[in-house]
């Protein structure tokens, strides 16, 4: 499940040290996964550089 944000709306508000960057191909979107257990929990999308993809399963309610 994810939902896209406005990056100027998306605040990280803890465990930044915790996340791996990856890439593919053009490397334009960029994938934030929890090095610690591997989930993805947020990326900038290559359709929409201006947004933020959450992952809906990431977040408290």
């Amino acid at each position: 499940m994810h939902l896209i944000v406005p990056k100027s709306r998306f605040k990280l508000l803890q465990g930044e040290n915790n996340l791996t960057t990856y890439t593919f191909d053009t490397g334009e979107a960029k994938h934030k996964f929890c090095n610690i257990c591997g989930i993805k929990s947020f990326y900038i999308p290559r359709s929409n550089p201006d947004g933020v993809d959450v992952n809906v399963r990431c977040l408290e309610p």
